[in-house]
């Protein structure tokens, strides 16, 4: 990850000591009771997250409400609810994609690892790829990431288009399962990931009450890129959908 200096770096170091001394004072137990719920909730969906899973999720709503302050990751107003929405929402991916290690995944525009960081605490075998285009939630992420001991996880600070096109990458990287939470409209976003894609990968995107406009507004894109619209699944714990799209 490249590392810019000045504002950015300082912000950084900031962020880390407020997160450090958030973390040290609440400690993961705040978070417990709401996420032993929800775990309680999506198994009763079928979902089996691994036996640790509440614990590194405490250990991250900590890590966010302690960067929040300094850096964009979830509004002030919108921490009481990380776990009742936000980690909920990125529990339905598990609905709509069964981990199948070791396929990998890649969460585009993840910002602060939603959905993709959700996903890797609760299902650690998953080779997992985070990127965004803002350093700082990159390097949110990377605190995370050391601060948990999570292995199989890369962090690429790039937008999507550029990925595999940078000096010494490789010429085009390819993932079994794409996240995207809300980075743009469908036909643009299947644009965007067309060279990161092959046939089989499959996209989980969410999207609002007028999925099907949009699903049908994409139809040319689809069609030209070799998309196939697969299903939509409510989540059944929070209000969301997620959309499964496959290349053929």
């Amino acid at each position: 990850m490249r590392r810019p200096g000045g504002r950015d770096a300082h912000h950084v170091r900031t962020a880390r000591r407020r997160s450090a001394r958030a973390t040290d004072s609440c400690g993961r137990e705040i978070w417990l009771a709401e996420l032993t719920d929800l775990l309680a909730r999506t198994r009763a969906h079928g979902i089996r997250c691994d036996e640790g899973a509440a614990g590194r999720l405490a250990a991250y709503c900590a890590e966010v409400a302690g960067w929040s302050h300094r850096v964009n990751l979830v509004s002030r107003a919108e921490l009481t609810q990380l776990v009742t929405k936000h980690v909920a929402a990125s529990l339905g991916v598990l609905l709509a994609e069964k981990p199948r290690p070791p396929e990998s995944w890649i969460d585009v525009g993840t910002g602060a690892g939603l959905p993709g960081m959700v996903v890797k605490l609760c299902c650690p075998d998953v080779p997992m790829t985070l990127l965004d285009s803002a350093y700082r939630k990159i390097a949110f992420l990377e605190g995370v990431r050391d601060r948990l001991g999570v292995r199989g996880l890369d962090l690429v600070w790039s937008r999507v288009e550029e990925l595999g096109r940078g000096p010494g990458s490789a010429a085009h990287v390819q993932f079994a399962v794409i996240l995207m939470r809300a980075l743009a409209a469908l036909s643009h976003s299947l644009e965007l990931i067309d060279g990161i894609s092959a046939p089989g990968t499959r996209l989980i995107t969410f999207k609002g009450p007028n999925w099907e406009n949009e699903l049908a507004a994409a139809s040319r894109e689809m069609s030209r890129c070799g998309w196939r619209f697969d299903c939509e699944v409510q989540i059944p714990w929070v209000r969301a959908r997620v959309l499964r799209i496959v290349k053929v």
